[in-house]
């Protein structure tokens, strides 16, 4: 509260960037399980645009392995120094917000958001695991 302007810093650093399925985890159980709505979910759907280049995007001027088109990098803490990262892919609605994330493509677990109609376009109503 004394400093909202850390609140991206906060979130992305000491959750989204330590583990991303577990903040995954926490944002489809608080809307799916407990009920409450998707903000917990938005918020991770956020860092997820925020971390991807997005579709579509001029990578020209950066490496390669930087330019991640419509996927994004999931992190996972180790015993290590460095924690460990995998990629997700990502399909999106008509408003450009993350519709589906495809986490596993050999066992091709996915998992879809809806929204409502006329709602927010970022904020999603709904959630299903799909494989």
């Amino acid at each position: 509260k004394s400093a909202p302007q850390e609140i991206i810093a906060s979130n992305a650093g000491n959750q989204y960037l330590l583990s991303s399925v577990t903040q995954l985890r926490l944002g489809v159980n608080r809307l799916a399980i407990e009920g409450h709505g998707g903000l917990t979910l938005a918020w991770h759907l956020f860092f997820i645009d925020f971390f991807s280049a997005g579709e579509g995007a001029d990578c020209s001027a950066m490496p390669a392995e930087y330019c991640l088109g419509d996927k994004a990098r999931f992190y996972e803490e180790t015993s290590g120094k460095q924690n460990a990262f995998f990629m997700v892919g990502i399909e999106r609605n008509a408003a450009r917000g993350v519709r589906k994330l495809v986490l596993d493509t050999a066992r091709r677990i996915e998992v879809e958001f809806g929204y409502s109609p006329g709602g927010s376009p970022w904020v999603p109503t709904s959630v299903t695991l799909l494989r």
